[in-house]
């Protein structure tokens, strides 16, 4: 289905909790991180055993069964690829579920998921088998007092990350991305180390501009354009690389003889809402069509009713509705004219 703005919509980001296990400074910072001081040490709780409510207080995350009507609804319009988010996805016992159920429906090309690694250990192979064909993994340093500073988890947590990471390598065919805010002053020597690990392993290293949204607000970002100015001087020969990764907005570049590839994602100074192929869904089932903006629309009393097919129409109708409300781009220059308060915890990364 197209947009008002001749847009193919045909990808869908799904949040299944706003829950997290860490406090990234930009996303859902404890307060002593968001002042800039180190954070105290975080545990990191198991996965959920049933169905959590919200942590925000509010509706109860959907159901297995209920994602995976909204999902089949989404197919219907011509969405074919999905993206499972959090906070945390991991913190659901049922992700696996949660997957299968998706990957189930004729038309559905591709689903993946967005993750901080802590869980993934010991759990991937299980949602590679589920049917999940990608893995983005959340990683904005190598250094483990970085991570505490970033993220309010003691440093030990960063070794559980690149043990996911490991394992998702050895997973054959599962396509495995890294993605770094880059911040001034925090992690800034660590972008030509993130880099340097598409040399030696088959995996996308991608450096995302920081969003005025949220906590993103007050979190000072860093300008792609000097960062692959810096990735050039530190390996002259780096090229752009066509071939199509994914289904989001990253320019991708190559290091010469690197298995990997290097991508950057230039929301702030490569503004790409000409081509948005999106809608997403909050974890309590309220989609958008633009993360500049708080307007939104419900799958929830879709949800409710008793009729299968009732159901299915009413949630075709209101995803109708968010992808006909698609803006026709951000403001994030303007960040005055910026409405969504929300951090990206509760929205969905």
């Amino acid at each position: 289905m197209r947009d008002r703005f001749g847009r193919e919509i045909t990808y869908m980001r799904i949040s299944v909790t706003d829950a997290c296990n860490l406090h990234c400074r930009y996303c859902s910072p404890l307060p002593e991180n968001e002042a800039g001081a180190l954070p105290r040490k975080e545990t990191v709780p198991a996965p959920a055993k049933s169905i959590p409510e919200s942590a925000a207080g509010q509706n109860a995350l959907l159901s297995p069964g209920e994602i995976r009507e909204v999902s089949a609804a989404a197919v219907s319009l011509g969405i074919t690829r999905f993206r499972l988010t959090g906070g945390e996805p991991l913190l659901r016992a049922d992700l696996a579920e949660i997957i299968r159920g998706i990957r189930g429906i004729p038309g559905v090309e591709a689903i993946g998921v967005t993750t901080n690694g802590l869980l993934l250990a010991g759990r991937v192979r299980d949602l590679a088998d589920a049917g999940m064909q990608a893995v983005n993994i959340s990683l904005d340093t190598l250094d483990p007092d970085t991570f505490h500073r970033i993220t309010g988890n003691d440093g030990e947590g960063l070794a559980d990350i690149l043990a996911g990471i490991r394992e998702s390598l050895a997973v054959p065919g599962l396509k495995v991305h890294l993605n770094c805010v880059p911040q001034p002053g925090i992690n800034s020597r660590d972008l030509v180390r993130l880099a340097a690990l598409t040399l030696d392993h088959s995996l996308s290293v991608r450096f995302i501009e920081m969003m005025p949204i949220g906590c993103g607000r007050r979190a000072a970002g860093f300008d792609n354009r000097e960062l692959l100015e810096r990735l050039s001087r530190e390996y002259p020969g780096i090229t752009r690389d066509m071939d199509e990764q994914g289904s989001g907005p990253a320019l991708y570049y190559r290091i010469p003889g690197a298995e990997g590839t290097i991508g950057l994602i230039s929301a702030m100074h490569g503004k790409y809402c000409s081509t948005c192929n999106r809608i997403r869904m909050m974890a309590d089932g309220r989609l958008k069509g633009c993360l500049s903006y708080d307007s939104e629309l419900s799958v929830q009393q879709a949800l409710q009713l008793e009729s299968t097919d009732a159901r299915r129409s009413a949630l075709t109708r209101v995803l109708r509705q968010a992808i006909l409300g698609k803006p026709e781009g951000h403001c994030f220059e303007r960040p005055d004219d910026v409405t969504e308060t929300a951090c990206m915890i509760q929205i969905g990364g």
